[in-house]
């Protein structure tokens, strides 16, 4: 896991006008998230994180704040969030989740697929990187 700021990863990652522009996406819309004090960090990855000239989208994980869920910020912050106009507007794939549940989502982004990991030389059972961005 590799931790960053909003600027590390644009420095990094926003190498032309469309991934600047994801970026620039990204930064409103965690900024946006951020007013409701109920996500602790932002995990970053899929095709945005590689070296891929024009990636669809970003992938991002929101890790909820334990003890968050079922506060008014919470509720607040759930009427607020959109999935499909992240997805379809900003162009954001955004997943919300618990840390250690079920569906912890900085977990399965370091999943390598096992057709993946044989095509990069890498053993079953191996992670990637992905980037978190800490509120």
């Amino acid at each position: 896991m590799h931790r960053a700021t909003l600027e590390d990863l644009r420095d990094r990652f926003a190498w032309n006008e469309d991934r600047n522009s994801l970026c620039q996406n990204l930064k409103q819309f965690l900024e946006e998230t951020a007013r409701f004090g109920v996500v602790r960090a932002a995990f970053v990855d899929g095709s945005f994180v590689t070296d891929k000239q024009y990636p669809a989208d970003i992938d991002v994980g929101l890790e909820v704040v334990p003890g968050s869920v079922g506060t008014r910020s919470f509720v607040e912050f759930a009427a607020w969030f959109k999935p499909m106009r992240t997805r379809t507007t900003i162009r954001l794939d955004v997943y919300v989740y618990l840390p250690g549940g079920e569906n912890d989502f900085s977990l399965f982004f370091q999943y390598v697929r096992s057709e993946d990991a044989r095509r990069r030389g890498l053993t079953a059972g191996a992670a990637k990187g992905i980037v978190e961005i800490v509120f």
